[in-house]
Formats: C-alpha cells, sequence, structure tokens
C-alpha cells in the first residue's frame, strides 16, 4: 500500500499529464496541491517523493528541452504506479464501507 504523499503525487502526474502523456515536475505540484488541499505540500516534498516513486517503477522519468531551452524531468504514471492507485482506492472503499457499516449499526 501506498502512503497519502505517494497517492497524491501519483494522482498529480495523472491529473497534470490528461493533456500529454507527461507531465512536469511544477504541473504535479499544483496538481498535488489541488488533490492534498491547500498549498500544504511543498515542491521538494513533491520532487522527493517523485524520485522514489521512479526508484519504485511507479513513475518513468524522461529528460527533455522546455520552451526555454532548459533541460527538465517529465513524468509518467507506469502500468504498476496506476496498480498502486487503485489498490489505494479499493483500499480506502472498503474502509469507508466498513466505517459506515459500524456507525450505522444498532446499540444495546
Amino acid at each position: 500500500m501506498i502512503g497519502s504523499l505517494k497517492e497524491d503525487v501519483l494522482l498529480g502526474v495523472v491529473s497534470a499529464g490528461i493533456e500529454k502523456p507527461s507531465a512536469a515536475i511544477y504541473q504535479i505540484v499544483e496538481e498535488a496541491r489541488r488533490t492534498h488541499g491547500s498549498g500544504s505540500i511543498s515542491f521538494g516534498s513533491v520532487f522527493t517523493t517523485l524520485e522514489r516513486l521512479a526508484k519504485d517503477g511507479l513513475v518513468s522519468v524522461k529528460k527533455a528541452k522546455a520552451p526555454s531551452g532548459r533541460t527538465q524531468k517529465l513524468f509518467t504514471i507506469t502500468a504498476p504506479g496506476n496498480a498502486a492507485l487503485k489498490k489505494a482506492a479499493d483500499v480506502r472503499a472498503n474502509i469507508s464501507a466498513r466505517s459506515n457499516g459500524v456507525s450505522g449499526g444498532a446499540h444495546a
């Protein structure tokens, strides 16, 4: 199971990459902040998380020239990354269903 920050960053990769298959880190930061709520996620924590996700094979990284001419890293979610997101969503749904069942139960 992936942690919530990794999940938010993976969701950021997916959301930022909807128009293109890959997303630059600044796009991912904005999407992760939007997904996570508020601006509580720092650029550094997203970058570090992306590096860990790449090491784990959940995202792929390639270098490309930005319009400014500088080299930038572009991140793309992989099949294992998609599977990890699905598993996280399934676990969250299961927990939610259980908690709804507990709170809706009869009391003695």
